[in-house]
């Protein structure tokens, strides 16, 4: 073999091996993209930088005593819809009945009550309480965070803080001389109930 020969073909393989490495380097990756444009007319865009977290709220479901997920959670009920029947039905189902007198006062705290017959006077100076009834004609509010369904009412007078009365009929009268106070038939829209 002559020199030239060896020569060509030593040169030819080195021009070979780099017109393949001068091919590959300019190979790029293609990608499709959803607004019609060719890959090559679109420009090549960097990840944001400092892109805010997604935020939101994660409740954790309840756990049974061997520690495993059950699923869901456990969640205070929130009156919704029908909120009057749905309120009256939660607390006259743990309630303890007390009979109307003439004029009676609810001094107590925390306690969930049904009141029996046709009510006169109910003065509630306690706080915390529930109380369903079928009639009151004269109620009066001076505690703090009490919950109050009555199906029939003519005159409703607020004077604490944080109540919520709601009745059925449509004749009934509210004062409100008091702070947060909601009175009035969908007055226990949204009330967590606790139960």
């Amino acid at each position: 073999m002559d020199m030239y020969s060896h020569l060509a073909k030593v040169c030819g393989l080195s021009l070979a091996t780099g017109l393949l490495a001068a091919a590959l380097a300019g190979c790029v990756s293609i990608e499709s993209s959803n607004d019609g444009q060719s890959p090559s007319s679109s420009p090549t865009t960097a990840p944001a930088k400092n892109t805010p977290p997604i935020e939101g709220t994660v409740t954790p479901s309840a756990k049974n005593p061997d520690g495993k997920a059950t699923g869901s959670g456990t969640v205070p009920k929130e009156t919704a819809g029908d909120s009057f029947s749905q309120a009256f039905g939660i607390i006259e189902a743990k309630a303890i009945e007390k009979k109307c007198t003439g004029k009676m006062t609810l001094d107590s705290d925390g306690e969930m009550v049904k009141l029996i017959g046709n009510c006169q006077q109910v003065e509630i100076t306690g706080t915390g309480n529930m109380i369903v009834g079928g009639r009151i004609k004269d109620l009066s509010i001076s505690g703090n965070g009490n919950i109050v369904a009555v199906n029939n009412i003519e005159d409703v007078s607020a004077s604490g803080v944080g109540n919520s009365v709601a009745w059925r009929n449509d004749n009934a009268s509210a004062h409100d001389s008091g702070q947060s106070n909601r009175l009035g038939p969908d007055a226990l829209s949204g009330v967590d109930l606790g139960y």
